[in-house]
């Protein structure tokens, strides 16, 4: 093969541009224990939804009309028989004699009109019973019932990135790229 002029610029201008970036590479920096990191594209092959069954409390109030039949009972005041035995003891004594012997009756007539009075009063003590018209009450209960319902916990995404396939959760659907961070470490061989 006769090196012609085209090949031998070309080579030229490739050794020339190999020259001028190695003190340029030999000046960035670069160390075989550093590391370099960028952003990236991966194209996105799938997302899949991710779900998980949550319980969420739902309280309810129910709620019915109940008629409530109430009597109650009717008792006379306690002593009002012997008050009332009193004074119509004490009423007839008084029409009874005369002077002294009046006051000595209308004394004893209050004290019998007392006693037949607490008598008849312990006699008819039990109780009357009085019914009450119904009346419609609305009782109410609250009860808290769990629903069980399906809530959206992140994507499952799958990526190619260079030919290898990575999968992760995210928080939402990216679409047809990803961005991705890239780490590049030096091996030494």
């Amino acid at each position: 093969m006769k090196p012609n002029k085209r090949n031998l610029l070309l080579a030229g201008l490739m050794t020339t541009g190999l020259l001028a970036t190695g003190p340029a590479m030999a000046d960035s920096g670069w160390k075989h224990h550093e590391r370099v990191a960028f952003t990236d594209r991966a194209r996105v092959v799938s997302v899949e939804p991710v779900y998980r069954r949550v319980k969420i409390p739902k309280e309810t109030r129910e709620c019915h009309e109940e008629v409530i039949e109430s009597s109650y009972e009717v008792r006379g005041g306690p002593g009002m028989g012997t008050l009332v035995g009193t004074i119509i003891g004490g009423v007839i004594g008084s029409q009874l004699g005369q002077g002294n012997g009046r006051r000595v009756a209308t004394a004893a007539g209050t004290v019998i009109g007392a006693a037949v009075g607490h008598d008849m009063e312990s006699r008819t003590r039990g109780s009357r019973v009085v019914e009450a018209a119904p009346r419609v009450e609305r009782r109410c209960t609250r009860r808290v019932r769990y629903e069980e319902v399906e809530e959206l916990e992140g994507y499952r995404v799958t990526m190619r990135y260079r030919g290898r396939i990575l999968t992760r959760m995210m928080d939402h659907d990216p679409g047809r790229f990803v961005r991705v961070r890239v780490l590049v470490t030096p091996v030494e061989d």
